[in-house]
């Protein structure tokens, strides 16, 4: 049986006090990363939804997951609650699990998914990673040495805006 995790985005992102520090699109990126190694240990398909209320557009983008931002005036609650009625509801048996710390969402689903808090799923995350790294002979301590790793929160910023293009060359 197939089995889909549901993530409510920035809800995961206020519980794990790494992704919180960091500016909200590499938080967003960081979250993605990690749910690929964690449910491609796990043997999960994923979707990770975030709110876009505030914006015009809806955007989603296909890799190993997906990643959805909701139509503008859509939450993230709104989107998950109509997704898993709707695997619920199809042909398909599904193993549902939905991670939220919203506590309202979770009465919502109860009956038709598993449902797993924010802090739960971070907890997992690390403890997966833990055992992956266990059996492919890696000592969790080693770790890759990333630049950003090693930048202060105000580098990543300038470097943020740089990738986006909101740096002018001061020389022109």
């Amino acid at each position: 049986m197939r089995t889909i995790l549901l993530v409510d985005g920035y809800n995961v992102i206020n519980q794990d006090n790494s992704l919180r520090k960091l500016p909200l699109e590499i938080a967003r990126d960081k979250l993605f990363d990690r749910l690929i190694d964690y449910t491609g240990f796990k043997q999960y398909e994923f979707l990770l939804v975030f709110d876009a209320h505030m914006q015009s557009t809806p955007e989603s983008s296909d890799h190993d997951g997906k990643v959805i931002y909701t139509q503008s005036g859509e939450t993230a609650d709104n989107y998950i609650e109509k997704t898993v009625r709707l695997i619920y509801d199809s042909e398909e048996e599904m193993h549902i699990i939905v991670a939220t710390s919203d506590g309202l969402e979770q009465v919502m689903i109860m009956g038709y998914a598993e449902r797993m808090s924010s802090r739960e799923l971070i907890d997992d995350i690390k403890a997966t990673r833990s055992k992956a790294m266990k059996k492919s002979g890696r000592d969790e301590i080693t770790r890759r040495n990333n630049l950003e790793d090693r930048l202060t929160e105000s580098q990543k910023k300038l470097f943020e805006k740089m990738r986006r293009g909101h740096i002018i060359d001061e020389k022109r």
